[in-house]
């Protein structure tokens, strides 16, 4: 019996110490996987935080250098744009300068010339207006000179010499001005002048007027006479010559001016306009003898004095074809 409850004992003692065994190993073994688990959890968060803060330097890296390139490329730019805007401001400084160079020689018909085109644009006519016409006369007997014609209208019917008189005040045309205003006699002795003549009276000062006479060779009617017979002499040399009518143009837009209307001498009529009657004056010259010039004459005049150096500006069907690089506006600048 004792010995029974002995080996009882004993083998509860054994389970006892099995149980405990196994419950020691399964500790040991859960501690083990815990550390194992944390050594793992520690080793991913530091694999992860080692991502992270790579991700962010490269995150970073790559902000940088994306800035950097912005920042060069933005330096490019600025650059180019410096550059190009340096192009174009020399561009723009030598075409300034290059119509200024153009416009200089029609310094005196720039406002005419914008007056002409305007006439001839509210008559509906198909015309060419022609400013500052330079040439060399070929006349026996004379020293080489240069003739200067202000502007020549063509059409196709019509070669127009138009002589420019910017003459402010009053002006007589071929009319004594002690016949419009009979004070006058007292102070200005007309009764001798005979045609063509013009008398201009002018204010130079607040207190003083000036009275100019152009008389025969001087008066701006033969002045223009001379001026076409001299034009179509020239074009004789390359081409059969047109008849070239003649008009003087009283250009100032606060001028008074008496004329006649016209000035006949020899079957050559030279017509007197203003601003004011300029229209009515080119539809007249255009219509008075209709197909007497013709479309291809009228070409070759065109041509004739482009090759001259004149200035073009086409109203009408020649619009595009003749186009100024002086705008109609341009002024010379002041200095």
């Amino acid at each position: 019996m004792e010995q029974t409850t002995a080996a009882l004992y004993v083998t509860i003692g054994l389970l006892i110490a099995i149980v405990a065994g196994l419950v020691f190993w399964m500790i040991r073994r859960s501690r083990r996987a815990d550390a194992q688990r944390e050594a793992t959890a520690r080793q991913h968060h530091d694999e992860t935080e080692s991502l992270r803060v790579a991700q962010a330097q490269a995150l970073a890296d790559a902000r940088t250098q994306h800035l950097s390139a912005v920042a060069a490329s933005r330096r490019d730019h600025d650059r180019q744009q410096a550059s190009l805007r340096a192009e174009i401001d020399a561009h723009e400084k030598l075409q300034a300068a290059a119509v200024f160079a153009a416009a200089r020689g029609l310094k005196w018909e720039l406002a005419s010339r914008q007056q002409l085109v305007t006439a001839c644009e509210q008559a509906g006519l198909d015309a060419v207006i022609a400013t500052n016409i330079v040439f060399a006369p070929n006349e026996a007997g004379a020293e080489p000179f240069c003739a200067q014609i202000d502007h020549l209208v063509v059409t196709d019917n019509v070669v127009l010499l138009v002589e420019n008189k910017r003459w402010a005040g009053m002006v007589f045309d071929g009319i004594h001005p002690s016949t419009k205003l009979p004070g006058l006699a007292t102070v200005l002795n007309d009764s001798d002048l005979r045609p063509p003549f013009a008398v201009q009276i002018s204010r130079t000062s607040r207190r003083s007027l000036k009275i100019r006479f152009a008389e025969n060779d001087d008066s701006p009617a033969q002045q223009a006479r001379q001026q076409a017979l001299r034009l179509r002499e020239f074009l004789r040399a390359t081409m059969a010559p047109p008849l070239v009518d003649t008009c003087v143009f009283y250009s100032h837009p606060q001028a008074h001016v008496v004329t006649g209307g016209s000035y006949t001498e020899r079957s050559m009529t030279t017509v007197m306009a203003t601003p004011q009657d300029l229209p009515a004056v080119l539809t007249a010259a255009h219509t008075r003898r209709p197909g007497r010039l013709g479309a291809d004459a009228a070409a070759d005049v065109i041509e004739a004095v482009r090759a001259l150096g004149a200035d073009l500006v086409g109203v009408g069907r020649f619009e595009v074809d003749y186009v100024s690089p002086v705008r109609l506006e341009y002024r010379i600048p002041a200095k």
